[in-house]
């Protein structure tokens, strides 16, 4: 995991009243089959518990013969009690592994580490007053051979009223452009965002602390030219943030079409360098989150003003 001065400055300080735990997939009958299978439409619970606490580190590998487990896995979280998870997204995709590719990388947030990718760690803070649920549910036509899993967590003598949930949300767009009128794209403009790519439209009280976004071009051709817009607490034209293009906003510049990974921003997945096939790009806002206080709308332009269909 990458060192960072906010990371370490604390672990001196003697932390009472902090009580750690772990679930895990061990095996239960003493042998070496530490791990659970999950058939077609089968979930498993990967970790519960009651009173304030947080999860501080989740780790999971697997053996499955279905090429999409990335996408057809799902994982899920509640948070005290709540009736609606918080967290619902594909297994792969939550750990930066998207389109179904899994990549080697290793940022301070996530990582897909060796071997082949396939050691998934996730080191988000997910904070609860009252009991959590985590489960993962195989949304596929194949099982899941063995899925292995900790979840390591802690619990607290008193809940912090300070502290907010986390929240993951997942959703995609295939997008098929218009035709324009004069059969190009190159003075056209975008004065509103309402054809922008919604990464994130939601209400109450908040921060947004990160984003990955994963790329399908199908005739190659730079993709980045995408404004990224955030509304925040119910903006009209122009929006509170406003970016000059994708690979600004994630962190790159002039294009990129290698794989690399930084703490807070990177490209796991480049897949060609006309941009055709697949990209995957991250970028966490540890150090500048997005505060909001009613509603939050983030979004991105579909290459300029909303010209490309990737």
């Amino acid at each position: 995991m990458p060192q960072d001065d906010r990371m370490t400055a604390d672990l001196a300080r003697l932390r009472r009243g902090v009580r750690r735990r772990r679930a895990s997939t061990w095996d239960r009958t003493g042998r070496n089959d530490d791990f659970v299978t999950l058939a077609p439409g089968e979930t498993a619970v990967l970790g519960e518990g009651e009173g304030p606490g947080q999860v501080t580190h989740l780790w999971c590998t697997l053996l499955a013969p279905d090429p999409w487990w990335g996408r057809t896995l799902v994982l899920r979280a509640w948070w005290d009690g709540e009736p609606s998870p918080s967290v619902e997204v594909p297994l792969g995709d939550f750990f930066g592994a998207g389109n179904g590719l899994v990549a080697p990388y290793s940022s301070a947030l996530l990582e897909c580490a060796p071997r082949d990718g396939l050691s998934l760690h996730s080191w988000f803070p997910m904070p609860f007053a009252d009991g959590f649920r985590v489960t993962v549910t195989n949304e596929g036509p194949l099982p899941v051979l063995a899925l292995y899993c900790y979840l390591d967590h802690e619990l607290w003598d008193a809940p912090d009223p300070d502290l907010g949930r986390f929240h993951a949300s997942w959703h995609r767009e295939r997008r098929a452009l218009p035709e324009g009128p004069d059969g190009t794209y190159a003075h056209a403009v975008n004065l509103t965002g309402a054809d922008n790519y919604v990464l994130l439209d939601t209400e109450g009280e908040g921060q947004l602390v990160g984003t990955s976004l994963f790329v399908h071009s199908d005739l190659g051709g730079w993709y980045g030219e995408g404004d990224d817009m955030v509304f925040v607490d119910g903006d009209v034209w122009p929006p509170t943030l406003h970016g000059t293009g994708t690979e600004d906003c994630f962190g790159t510049a002039w294009s990129p079409s290698e794989a690399f990974a930084r703490p807070w921003f990177g490209q796991p997945v480049a897949d060609r360098a006309d941009w055709a096939g697949f990209s995957s790009l991250y970028r966490w806002y540890v150090a500048d989150p997005v505060p909001f206080s009613s509603s939050l709308r983030a979004t991105l332009e579909h290459g300029h003003a909303n010209d490309r269909a990737d």
